[in-house]
């Protein structure tokens, strides 16, 4: 499969060449011919011609020498011309030419990375009958967190935020709640992001979620932790090649295909790693600087959660709230401008 049209370069050049040459030759010539005329208009002004007068070999010796002089130096100085521009249209092919290998290698780079990526995929499912299936109770499990934590959070009429139960949702399910060790990687990851964070809240809720008999999160951070670096590390290479290697819409034709390979279940569970602490890489890190980039908003500028289903999940998270500018399928109406993107 090719995303690029490859350019016959060596052809391209070559005739572009011929034409300059052929244009230089027949504008030579005719001012050649122009001036050659107008020599011997000037020569032959007020002279006496005739066929039975003796010819004056020192004024044709002293014609020859100027017409000579005056064209030589003209097709001189075409030839200069003429190699000047054949220095740069070698010069253009050897660009071109450099460009067509590097787009080879980047598509050729890519496959690999996806083929991995696929492997990957394959370890998490290798145990059960489907993919879907697999990633689907994924996403049953994090909205499982959610509701607990949301219903404990109403029990203690706790302030927190819908961010912050989100937050806590993807992080009981990524490491886990069923041991200290992932309960204290959870603690440290929110103490990073807010120091303040209200710590004897996640404490209560592992507490809560084991009386009210629900299966706390065993986590996943060794099944996707190489998942999503690698996903990450795909879309992060094709998004940083040379705009005059790639065009955007040529950038966007790889992402598409790599999004092809994901289920709707695997979209929905890269939503919660994007929005949550552990993904802000995707997007939301560039979003909160001053100047944000927005060539860096992986997520919106690929569309790679568009095949989400209208009827998310869970029905109080608003994905075109998180995402306001990704075309899913289910906003027909949705226009953006892809001018900004390079």
């Amino acid at each position: 499969m090719h995303f690029f049209k490859t350019k016959k370069v060596t052809n391209d050049t070559e005739n572009e060449y011929m034409e300059i040459k052929t244009t230089l030759i027949i504008w030579g010539g005719l001012i050649s011919v122009g001036f050659l005329i107008f020599a011997c208009v000037c020569f032959l002004w007020k002279r006496h011609f005739s066929l039975s007068v003796q010819i004056e070999n020192d004024v044709f010796g002293q014609f020859g020498d100027f017409v000579g002089g005056v064209v030589g130096t003209g097709l001189t100085f075409l030839s200069v011309v003429l190699l000047y521009y054949t220095f740069l249209l070698t010069k253009k092919q050897i660009c071109l030419q450099q460009i067509q290998n590097e787009r080879q290698q980047i598509e050729t780079r890519f496959f690999e990375l996806l083929t991995m990526h696929r492997k990957n995929a394959d370890r998490i499912i290798a145990l059960n009958d489907s993919r879907n299936l697999v990633f689907k109770e994924f996403v049953d499990e994090i909205d499982r967190n959610y509701n607990t934590i949301k219903k404990w959070a109403n029990l203690t009429k706790s302030s927190i935020s819908i961010m912050d139960i989100m937050n806590i949702s993807y992080l009981a399910f990524f490491y886990g709640v069923q041991n200290k060790e992932g309960i204290n990687t959870i603690k440290d990851v929110l103490l990073q992001y807010n120091p303040n964070f209200d710590i004897k809240f996640i404490n209560d809720f592992t507490h809560e979620q084991i009386n009210w008999g629900d299966i706390p999160s065993k986590g996943h951070e060794i099944e996707l932790g190489h998942y999503f670096r690698q996903l990450y590390q795909i879309v992060k290479y094709i998004n940083t090649r040379k705009k005059n290697v790639l065009s955007y819409k040529e950038r966007y034709m790889y992402i598409k295909t790599l999004r092809a390979q994901m289920t709707a279940y695997e979209q929905i569970i890269l939503f919660w790693d994007s929005v949550s602490i552990l993904g802000e890489s995707w997007e939301f890190r560039e979003k909160n600087k001053n100047k944000p980039n927005q060539n860096l908003f992986l997520i919106t500028k690929y569309n790679l959660i568009k095949n989400i289903p209208a009827k998310f999940s869970n029905p109080e998270i608003k994905l075109n709230h998180f995402y306001p500018k990704v075309k899913f399928d289910w906003l027909i109406s949705l226009e953006r401008d892809e001018s900004i993107y390079y």
